[in-house]
């Protein structure tokens, strides 16, 4: 995959907050913007969780973005089970 081109814009928690109501947001930073994905980095597992628009997650892959559920993405990220 390509370095990731980040788009400048302000930090968006709208599409994490579709998923996760506090505490559990709180674990996550903001990090940047790019190919249209918002990127939150969890502070324990230094883990990236990457969120569109509407709240759907994907994981990158070979050829690009794949959607996953959020749920099992969310445990990998989190480490939690």
């Amino acid at each position: 995959m390509q370095p990731p081109a980040i788009e400048p814009s302000p930090p968006n928690w709208a599409p994490l907050e579709r998923q996760l109501k506090p505490p559990q947001n709180g674990e996550f930073m903001w990090m940047y913007r790019d190919a249209g994905l918002d990127h939150y980095k969890h502070i324990e597992t230094r883990r990236y969780l990457r969120l569109d628009g509407e709240g759907r997650c994907f994981v990158p892959t070979e050829v690009g973005w794949k959607e996953v559920s959020f749920e099992d993405e969310w445990k990998r990220v989190s480490g939690r089970s």
